[in-house]
């Protein structure tokens, strides 16, 4: 049904109006009448087109379905205590528009009435639904509440978050992440895994064929590598140890060996399918693996990675990989892929990865914080 504006008597644009004035004035005896009685729900079962019997066993549960007055009184609550956090002072609010659109059901038309309404020049909504007419008015039969349409803006805006700046060492983008999984109340997921010792890294470092950077090699032996979330969980961001390398090395992978933690091998044992060795050409692959080492990955999802490296010069970079490139945005696999495969695009010190990293991993949380709640 197309959206209408058109005040009409009794209709659908009163009914609309109505509820406005009634919390405005902050009467409830006015706003449980918008609701559907018993009465009503008998009026819109006889305009139906259910057949005779279909009638009868409605009309014998139309109790069921009209809203006791406790329940009303929780929407009408609910909308006063949001009204109340968004500081609304109802003198100064001021109906814009009510709105309707809707569908038939059992041949009678159903609505969702939106009433469009302003406070100091900011919008807000009220929302109601499944709204029918009756004899002689238009009523709710389901729900009523309060929309702020810049909520999400709002509560964004209400968190203080920190971005990392240039000279940024790693600890102090960390401290950040921390600050700020404290303001949003979740529990920290930052942790640190034991230090590794000099001997594991010499060790790696002849299977890898390159020297670990001085900044890396330091967090192993004075800090322990860490982590923000459970290993392979979504969204987290996760630096391996150097004894957890070398359990990669040492442990019997079938045809998911690795040999030199090379950036491919890693790649397909981190997925775990051999697929960039049947995607790349054996001169790729072993470029790939030769000249870049896989120290960390930024968990997405089950198809989609960031990976942490560095190269033989001891420069670090990120390594967006999602499995479906290949086959459904060939675009990114060109773009953003296959140049590695011919010359390094690492250009980051280990301090400004992580900080860069941090400011990724904030927005992610927060991102899911808005959308699935506190």
């Amino acid at each position: 049904m197309k959206k209408k504006t058109a005040q009409q008597t009794n209709s659908p644009e009163q009914l609309g109006q109505f509820f406005f004035e009634a919390i405005q004035a902050d009467n409830f005896s006015t706003f449980k009448d918008l609701f559907a009685t018993k009465k009503d729900f008998l009026f819109f079962l006889e305009k139906s087109n259910l057949t005779k019997e279909e009638k009868e066993v409605h009309r014998q549960e139309a109790e069921v379905f009209v809203k006791k007055e406790k329940e009303i009184r929780e929407y009408y609550n609910d909308i006063l205590q949001e009204a109340a956090a968004c500081k609304i002072d109802w003198k100064e609010a001021k109906i814009v528009a009510v709105t309707y659109e809707g569908k038939t059901m059992v041949g009678v038309a159903q609505l969702k009435i939106t009433v469009d309404w302003t406070h100091k020049g900011e919008p807000y909504q009220f929302v109601l639904r499944q709204c029918i007419e009756s004899d002689s008015k238009w009523v709710i039969t389901q729900s009523a509440s309060f929309f702020d349409p810049n909520w999400r803006e709002k509560l964004i805006a209400s968190v203080q978050v920190e971005k990392g700046f240039k000279g940024e060492h790693w600890r102090a983008a960390l401290k950040r992440y921390e600050a700020f999984i404290t303001e949003i109340e979740r529990d920290s997921k930052l942790f640190f895994k034991n230090k590794d010792n000099l001997e594991t890294i010499k060790m790696l470092e002849s299977y890898m064929g390159i020297a670990f950077p001085e900044s890396l090699k330091n967090v192993y032996l004075k800090e322990g590598a860490f982590a923000i979330g459970e290993e392979l969980e979504v969204n987290t961001l996760f630096l391996y140890s150097a004894e957890k390398l070398l359990y990669f090395l040492k442990e019997d992978f079938k045809n998911l060996s690795i040999s030199q933690l090379g950036f491919a091998e890693l790649i397909d044992f981190t997925i775990g399918h051999p697929e960039l060795k049947e995607l790349l050409s054996p001169k790729e692959y072993d470029f790939l693996n030769d000249n870049y080492k896989i120290f960390g990955v930024y968990y997405h999802n089950e198809s989609d990675f960031r990976f942490y490296y560095f190269d033989k010069n001891g420069q670090f970079g990120t390594a967006e990989y999602n499995h479906d490139w290949y086959h459904f945005n060939r675009n990114d696999w060109n773009n953003e892929f296959i140049p590695l495969t011919k010359k390094s695009k690492a250009s980051f010190t280990f301090d400004e990865l992580i900080s860069k990293e941090i400011d990724q991993t904030i927005d992610a949380s927060l991102e899911d914080w808005v959308n699935n709640g506190e």
